[in-house]
């Protein structure tokens, strides 16, 4: 079996292994004594870039997988005391043999994110840190497909892509683009453009647009917080849309987001 890093990066504490196929390593995983097909890996996540230490968030993929045995993943170096996983929440997973053609002529349509997983948990482990201990959340998945790659992510991913089509979207919307304006608030580290909408009724003398108070709206603070950016689209397609809710928040305050 072999593993890539994605965003929210994985280091294999356990390299890239699988009991069908020959290896070297000085790292081999565990199996469980009563279910010997069950494999088990260790695994670290890479802090958040520009923080000390800030794991929670991961996406990662598995290539060179073995269908219908059950893998177990550790990822043993969390940072956050609870997590919504032992309260029934599942990591997602994305095949892409399932959402190609192929995939499309077994179920009749292409299949894409989807909930996965099975045992389920998240809890305190023995590795000590500073003020504390780590965490480790732990699930196990049985492939659907020989020779697949498989993503698993915390949450729905959603890209810098995503966000520009997005914004293209309000932009080449005749109504809508007239309830906001967008500019580059700043650039992040990687050089990508921060945007900044600012929305509001323009259609206003100037000093009426200056004494109006304003709501600063903010998401994503962390990188691997995906599901923000996806309430964040909720936020701005509502103030942005028709209904009269709207039309008096934007007629009477300034809302910026980012």
């Amino acid at each position: 079996m072999k593993f890539e890093k994605c965003i929210g990066c994985i280091n294999f504490l356990s390299p890239p292994f699988s009991p069908f196929h020959p290896f070297s390593t000085l790292f081999p995983p565990s199996f469980h004594p009563c279910f010997p097909l069950i494999v088990e890996y260790d695994l670290i996540v890479k802090p958040d870039i520009n923080t000390r230490g800030h794991t929670q968030w991961f996406y990662f993929s598995v290539s060179n997988t073995k269908k219908g045995v059950p893998i177990k993943f550790n990822l043993i170096n969390m940072y956050k005391g609870d997590s919504l996983y032992n309260r029934g929440m599942r990591p997602l997973m994305y095949s892409q043999y399932d959402s190609s053609i192929l995939g499309k002529k077994e179920t009749g349509e292409k299949v894409g994110w989807r909930r996965c997983g099975t045992d389920v948990c998240y809890y305190q482990n023995h590795i000590k840190r500073k003020g504390g201990h780590y965490y480790t959340a732990s699930f196990t998945i049985t492939f659907p497909h020989d020779q697949d790659t498989v993503y698993l992510a915390y949450c729905y991913p959603y890209t810098y892509s995503d966000l520009q089509v997005y914004l293209k979207e309000l932009e080449d919307d005749p109504k809508r683009r007239n309830r906001f304006r967008r500019r580059t608030m700043c650039q992040t580290l990687a050089g990508n453009n921060c945007d900044l909408l600012t929305v509001t009724s323009f259609a206003c003398d100037p000093e009426s647009l200056r004494a109006r108070k304003g709501v600063v709206i903010s998401a994503r603070v962390h990188p691997g917080e995906t599901n923000a950016s996806y309430m964040m689209k909720g936020v701005i397609d509502y103030l942005t849309g028709p209904s009269l809710d709207a039309k008096i928040l934007r007629d009477n305050f300034g809302k910026q987001t980012s």
